[in-house]
């Protein structure tokens, strides 16, 4: 089971916009300090399949938390804490952790 074009294209922008506040939970081989680009995703979602059994899952996990993000973008800043909540559980999902120590990035 695969990601949709459409859940893919939004986080790999997810992890372009925060790539300076991501740390990752797991060792992941990249040959440089991460730069998140397309092959970054593909590398994470790799890693993600090999660790987890049920890999279906994890797709339908994010694809739902891929919509509720792009509604809660829509909405502009009366839901940031939601916003930054359901971000930070996407990125627990791929592996990462988000920094605390700076501020949230407005969308």
């Amino acid at each position: 089971m695969q990601l949709s074009p459409i859940t893919s294209y939004h986080l790999r922008k997810l992890l372009r916009q925060r790539s300076d506040r991501l740390q990752p939970l797991a060792t992941i081989a990249f040959s440089q300090p991460p730069q998140y680009t397309d092959a970054s995703l593909d590398a994470v979602w790799q890693n993600l399949c090999q660790q987890q059994s049920e890999v279906g899952v994890i797709v339908q996990k994010l694809e739902g938390l891929v919509s509720l993000h792009q509604a809660l973008e829509k909405q502009g800043s009366m839901y940031s804490k939601d916003l930054a909540s359901v971000e930070e559980t996407i990125f627990q999902t791929l592996g990462f952790r988000m920094a605390n120590d700076m501020p949230p990035i407005s969308p």
